[in-house]
């Protein structure tokens, strides 16, 4: 699924992931960033802005890792 393989692709720094995202043609239109968040799964309001959307992908994909490896250094 093309899906999930770029969601698994996004962990890197939240800098890596969002130029990734603006590089794939797939994402150019505001229709395919919300196919994306669906499968991360995130919620989409209709008033979402392609920019919204993006930021939010980023945040729960990424700064949730990133999150997850700060609490696990501090165990």
């Amino acid at each position: 699924e093309v899906m999930g393989d770029i969601v698994v692709s996004l962990e890197k720094t939240r800098e890596e992931a969002e130029a990734m995202i603006q590089r794939d043609i797939r994402f150019n239109s505001k229709n395919m960033l919300k196919k994306l968040a669906k499968a991360v799964p995130i919620h989409v309001a209709p008033t979402d802005s392609r920019d919204t959307i993006l930021a939010n992908i980023v945040e729960f994909t990424v700064g949730r890792k990133l999150e997850n490896q700060a609490i696990q250094t501090c165990k």
